[in-house]
């Protein structure tokens, strides 16, 4: 494997390492997360009884405020926890998993709260036990309900009739035993038309399954539900969005004798979820689109977002640099503190930063970089960082730079000798002629300079005008040999032809042609040392006739060819040749405009050269 090869084998294992360990992160962090959303309130404990992770919803059942519970004891948070509870804990942590429907919980204010919880032992990968996780449900308002009903059944009626979320309750079959108004107004039905209806028959068909396994596995064991969503059918037929949570109702014996739930109507909410879905869509969408890399980044540094242009270069804050950022005058080393993104955590605006990337292979590609922070309602929830790869403008201003710098020089050079020859034809008359000659000839060249220019204009907006007309090629090359031959003894050179062994008709603009073909010889003599040798051979090859123009010449380098036609380049520019640099781009212009193609070979420097011309052959109607 050689050096280039080994070195891309090593660049995208370091992009496979990145992505995976990116990808392990963003797990851990969907994880934590999850549990961080999750409406039950769940919590997740080492060995020794120590927070590891918790749910909101554990802070908000618990009173416990933001309090910030990792690495604090169990024990600590809950002092009053009886003697019984811990010898739980000991038992799961033991590989034992415990569970309770109701269990009292006496509090240090002298309260008492009703619990629904499962206790669960979690595994470390070695297959030992690391702590345990706990699910919890404060179950206290339901058996304070379910003891106030008991007491005083009209006066809950009363309660159960005026409040805003609706509540039904079913027997085992799923018939509709009760219902509040508020039940009855958001389906649309009477009580006596709900009586011969099940929850079943209210539900569209697709959500049936969802509401079989929920009570399965969730109110038949435990007696009540998660909050779940779902959909109503209404008596006029439409679909209404609810969110829900189902209990179970038993006997004084402890049979079951039905389920009752609490409904709410969530319509607006889905509806403000799809709009914002919507409008997430179409800020993805565009972003995707965007030419440069963009990313969208948390407060903890974690990638909300990126686009693939971003995920092509590996743009990420959660993983440790791996690149250099440098000061693009001085090239000295930013400090971390002071990167991009870490100014926009702060509140700052970077707008048009321009900067230098170094690999740690010791590449530099300068950047032109924008981040912002995001705020709502004054806090700050992420930045947006946009990123452009400015290496090809870089390169273009030099282009352009080392472009002015030879025309003014290729221009500059006849105008002074025009500007001389002129005065010395008015000092000395007798050398008129002479000077008239010398003007004649370096008018000619800034002629030949501008109309260079002029066709090259023409062929990138589409305005340089063909006429084309039968021609046999060979014809045309012999032409362009007899123009060069005066050129090719200054230099001391051999010119060798090898003419098709048939007619090669094309249908061409032969002044067009011809000065393409005048393009190719001209560089081959320019860059052959006396001695040398140009070969143009002629060839047909199935339905097309191609032009070779070889050369032992200074040849080109492989990392040259794929940028050899760019208007402009100049190789070999140690040379002082002369020259704008157009006369490949032209070959190349003139000859697609033909429907042809131009391509170039070459061994490497000091090898020579090859270029081929190819045309469609003309077939005569």
């Amino acid at each position: 494997m050689d050096e280039a090869e080994q070195f891309d084998h090593t660049t995208q294992r370091l992009a496979q390492l990145e992505a995976e360990s990116q990808h392990l992160r963003l797990k851990a962090s969907l994880f934590d997360k999850f549990i961080k959303r999750t409406p039950a309130a769940v919590a997740m404990f080492d060995t020794q009884m120590r927070y590891l992770i918790y749910s909101d919803r554990w802070l908000t059942d618990y009173h416990l405020g933001k309090q910030d519970l990792t690495g604090r004891s169990h024990y600590e948070v809950f002092p009053e926890i009886p003697e019984r509870w811990r010898a739980i804990h000991q038992r799961v942590l033991s590989g034992e998993s415990m569970s309770m429907k109701e269990d009292p919980f006496p509090r240090a204010d002298g309260t008492t709260d009703w619990v629904s919880w499962e206790c669960v032992p979690w595994y470390r990968m070695e297959n030992s036990i690391g702590g345990i996780i706990m699910f919890t449900e404060v179950v206290t308002e339901q058996v304070l309900a379910r003891e106030a009903l008991r007491r005083d059944e009209e006066r809950f009626h009363r309660l159960y009739d005026s409040m805003m979320d609706a509540f039904v309750r079913v027997n085992m079959q799923g018939y509709v035993v009760e219902s509040n108004q508020t039940f009855q107004q958001l389906l649309g039905y009477t009580p006596t038309e709900l009586a011969h209806r099940t929850y079943r028959d209210l539900t569209p068909p697709q959500w049936r399954s969802k509401d079989k396994r929920i009570i399965d596995e969730q109110v038949m064991r435990r007696g009540f539900s998660e909050v779940y969503e779902k959909e109503y059918i209404r008596k006029d037929g439409t679909i209404i969005p609810v969110e829900l949570r189902v209990f179970l109702l038993r006997q004084d014996s402890g049979e079951p004798e039905g389920m009752w739930a609490i409904v709410r109507d969530i319509t607006e909410r889905k509806q403000a979820e799809r709009a914002l879905e919507e409008e997430r869509a179409l800020l993805y969408t565009g972003i995707e689109i965007l030419p440069f890399p963009i990313i969208f980044a948390s407060p903890d540094g974690d990638i909300l977002r990126a686009n693939r242009e971003a995920t092509a270069l590996r743009m990420t804050l959660a993983v440790p640099r791996k690149v250099q950022l440098l000061e693009p005058d001085t090239r000295r080393e930013v400090p971390e503190e002071q990167w991009p993104e870490q100014r926009a955590f702060r509140g700052e605006v970077i707008a048009n930063a321009e900067y230098l990337v170094r690999s740690p292979e010791g590449h530099e590609i300068p950047i032109l970089l924008q981040a912002a922070p995001i705020y709502i309602k004054d806090e700050l929830i992420g930045i947006v960082m946009a990123t452009q790869n400015i290496s090809r403008l870089k390169e273009a201003d030099r282009a352009k730079d080392q472009f002015l710098m030879v025309l003014s020089h290729e221009l500059k050079t006849p105008v002074t000798s025009i500007l001389g020859w002129a005065r010395t034809a008015l000092k000395i008359p007798e050398e008129s002629a002479k000077a008239l000659d010398v003007i004649m000839r370096n008018a000619q060249e800034q002629a030949r300079i501008l109309d260079d220019l002029l066709d090259v204009s023409r062929i990138v907006t589409g305005r340089l005008l063909l006429q084309p007309t039968p021609h046999d090629l060979w014809n045309l090359v012999r032409l362009c040999v007899e123009n060069v031959r005066p050129s090719v003894l200054a230099h001391n050179l051999t010119l060798h032809t090898e003419a098709p062994e048939e007619p090669l008709p094309v249908l061409v603009d032969a002044d067009r042609l011809q000065q393409a073909i005048n393009n190719l010889l001209t560089n081959a003599i320019k860059y052959t040392e006396p001695g040398g040798e140009v070969r143009l051979r002629a060839y047909r090859r199935d339905d097309q006739a191609v032009l070779e123009v070889r050369d032992t010449g200074r040849g080109i380098a492989p990392d040259e060819l794929p940028r050899l036609f760019r208007p402009f380049l100049q190789l070999h520019r140690e040379e002082q040749k002369g020259g704008l640099g157009l006369g490949l781009s032209l070959v190349k212009g003139i000859v697609e405009l033909h429907g042809g193609l131009v391509t170039a070979a070459s061994p490497g420097l000091g090898q020579g050269s090859t270029f081929s011309i190819i045309l469609p052959l003309h077939v005569r109607g």
